[in-house]
């Protein structure tokens, strides 16, 4: 498992490092988020990576329901809430399944950065 995270952090790197411009690696990510069979999963296993054998390993989409779910929990006291998000099309899908109802009454406004 530690091998698939030290492979991950260096394919990571060596994207962001290829010399080319914002613009292109922007269309890169949407090119690559749109051939996934599931273009709200945001990690993919390969041959070289597996689950862990004892344990368990959470998904990001998890985590990040998790996160939204309790952002609307704590956010009842507010009158108006913004969310500011990046590209990652799962933290679109949460965000937009969590605050549904207060986007709809323009109590919430997302962002999405590009």
């Amino acid at each position: 498992m530690n091998g698939d995270y030290k492979e991950s952090v260096k394919n990571s790197r060596s994207k962001k490092t290829n010399g080319s411009s914002l613009s292109a690696d922007i269309s890169a990510t949407y090119k690559d988020a749109i051939s996934r069979d599931d273009i709200e999963e945001s990690e993919a296993l390969y041959q070289v990576q597996k689950l862990p054998q004892n344990g368990m390993q959470i998904h990001s989409e998890y985590t990040m329901y998790g996160h939204f779910f309790l952002y609307i929990n704590c956010s009842v006291v507010l009158k108006k809430s913004d969310s500011f998000l990046d590209q990652d099309s799962g933290m679109r899908a949460t965000c937009l399944t969590a605050f549904h109802n207060e986007i709809k009454n323009r109590s919430c406004d997302a962002f999405m950065f590009e």
